[in-house]
Order: C-alpha cells, then structure tokens, then sequence
C-alpha cells in the first residue's frame, strides 16, 4: 500500500478572465489558494489493485478589480476552482483479462453564463462520472478493447455551457508486429 500527503500555498495576481462572449478581458486582482491532497493506493490481493485521490482546495479572491462583482469579486471563491474533487478506481487482472471502473467527482465551485441566461448562474452544482475499460488478450499480437466512459450516461456541465459527450462505447483492437 501506498499513500501521500500534500499541502500548499499559493498567492497569484492578475488572472485574465473573458467577461462576455464579445471576448472582453480583466484582471481579477489578488487570488489566494491553499489546499490538501492525499492519494492512497492498494494491491490487497494479487489481482486486485485499488485507488483514490481526494483534493480540498480553499481559494479565494483577495484583492479584486471589481471588489462587488458576483463572481470575481472580493472574498469570494476562485472561479472554476472546486473545494471538494476526488477519484477512485479499482482495477482486476485475472489471467488473460484486465477490467478497470474508474469514478472521478467534482464538487460544486463558482462558475458564470457571463448573463447569457436570466436569471443568470453564477454557480455549477458539480458532478461525478464512472468509466470502465475492459482489454482481453487473444494471442500475443492481439489485444481486444472495450471502452465505456461516462458509464451512468450522467449530463452535466464542465463549464456551464460544455456538456461533455454521454454514454459512450469504444471497441477496438491492439496489434503488435
């Protein structure tokens, strides 16, 4: 087993952020992060391997540019930055098989429609996705390949604005020479 801790703290100034579709820039000022992450991973068994990965970011905006604004203005959380993201995963060898399922969640963080929408948002709820992957050795030059990512065909939006594709399915194959 496997295991690592990491804390941090960053001060950053002048992040560039488009305000409209009409590609207007601004500084928003002063940002400050500091955060957690911790990893841990396990092979309990021979063909058993397992994951996880957990991040706690606190971000804040510290001095702004536009001090009242709703999104970027001072005191309030970092834009785009979620306060709670993590993995898992767990991945099976047996013989000539390898089957991995993999989730990843984003909690909630501070997101804008720049008022494309009324009301307009200001926040993205978060999300979680599961894949899985499947390969099956054939002969030695052969390899079969089953993909499915977003397995639970979640619809969600990383930014507002860009849903990702829904369920899908790869199959194909790895050939040596």
């Amino acid at each position: 087993m496997s295991s690592s801790c990491a804390c941090d703290s960053v001060r950053l100034c002048s992040l560039s952020v488009a305000s409209s579709s009409a590609a207007k820039y601004f500084n928003t000022g002063v940002t400050r992060g500091r955060g957690l992450e911790l990893t841990a991973e396990a092979a309990p068994v021979r063909f058993l391997r397992a994951r996880a990965g957990y991040t706690m970011l606190d971000g804040r905006v510290v001095e702004s540019a536009i001090p009242g604004d709703t999104v970027f203005g001072l005191g309030h959380e970092l834009f785009r930055r979620p306060r709670h993201s993590g993995s898992v995963g767990a991945t099976v060898t047996w013989q000539r098989i390898t089957g991995d399922l993999s989730g990843m969640f984003v909690g909630k963080f501070v997101d804008s429609d720049f008022g494309l929408f009324s009301p307009s948002f200001s926040e993205n709820p978060g999300h979680s996705v599961w894949d899985t992957r499947v390969s099956v050795v054939v002969t030695r030059q052969l390899t079969a390949l089953l993909t499915i990512e977003n397995l639970t065909n979640r619809d969600y939006s990383e930014p507002l604005g860009y849903q990702p594709l829904l369920r899908t399915i790869r199959v194909g194959a790895r050939v040596g020479f």
